[in-house]
């Protein structure tokens, strides 16, 4: 299975790399996820979503991995991004709605941590 995905992520890889505008990037990135390259999916990512700024799947899934990364400012940008795009559906709307507010508080008690453990040092 391992060898699998290493082909389908070479194929991938090699398809970005002859069109570097590909919406290709974001099935790339989503392979190096599941084989645990966060930073390697966050770049392509950031890449391709330079080149392609409307892609609101692209946004909503590297939000996601900002989250993971504990990179809630970035986060909380990219849902709202998706969230100012209007989604067709609802549900992701409110999804990430969701998301964004889940960012900000972290954001904001992170914040308060660093406040209170500085004045405790």
């Amino acid at each position: 299975m391992v060898m699998e995905n290493s082909i389908f992520i070479d194929r991938l890889r090699d398809i970005l790399k002859r069109n570097p505008g590909s919406l290709v990037f974001l099935s790339l990135a989503h392979e190096l996820k599941k084989m645990g390259k966060i930073d390697e999916a966050i770049k392509i990512l950031e890449d391709g979503i330079q080149r392609n700024p409307d892609f609101i799947a692209a946004r909503f899934t590297i939000g996601k991995l900002y989250l993971l990364r504990g990179m809630y400012l970035q986060a909380e940008k990219e849902f709202n991004a998706v969230i100012q795009m209007g989604p067709d559906n609802d549900s992701r709307k409110r999804l990430a709605e969701n998301c964004r507010r889940s960012a900000k508080t972290i954001n904001r008690l992170f914040n308060l941590l660093s406040l209170i453990q500085s004045r405790l040092s």
